[in-house]
């Protein structure tokens, strides 16, 4: 099954105690609901009701998740939650990527001063980037994917 939120809505000041958000739910390709939450430590909602239950059984295939020194097992709720900081990461990070060279020396993420793109072209263009940041990798020439990975567990 393979879950996607899309039309995302974040709402950074009404965001209290958890993400205030709403986003239609794709499933496989097809729009299959939405989901939404008002920021104030009550749990996520998922609509249509047969599209949770749905999601409620997937979870239960999934392996625990693991959050510091916590594990729990995984339900609707968390499949979504975790796709929205998913998708609040990959967006984060593409917006620091088009002015910043980010890369990551031991476990610490850096990142350059801001530069106009142009610039931050001629930066990722040389060929001794790594060498000149001292870096162990640099987020912006890697897969976007990896990168989102990367970024994760760094900014945490």
């Amino acid at each position: 099954m393979k879950i996607e939120l899309k039309n995302v809505k974040r709402s950074e000041f009404a965001s209290h105690e958890t993400h205030c958000f709403e986003a239609t739910i794709y499933v496989d390709g097809k729009k299959a609901g939405s989901a939404e939450n008002s920021g104030h430590g009550a749990p996520t909602s998922i609509y249509p009701n047969t599209l949770y239950l749905a999601l409620e059984a997937y979870a239960k295939t999934l392996p625990p998740m693991k959050y510091n020194d916590f594990s729990f097992a995984q339900n609707a709720e968390s499949v979504i939650d975790d796709l929205l900081t998913a998708y609040l990461y990959a967006r984060d990070l593409k917006k620091s990527m088009s002015k910043r060279i980010l890369y990551r020396r031991a476990e610490v993420l850096f990142e350059s001063t801001q530069m106009d793109a142009a610039t931050l072209s001629k930066w990722l263009a040389r060929p001794d980037l790594k060498d000149k940041l001292n870096a162990d990798e640099v987020l912006n020439l890697m897969p976007l994917d990896r990168a989102i990975q990367l970024f994760r567990e760094l900014a945490a």
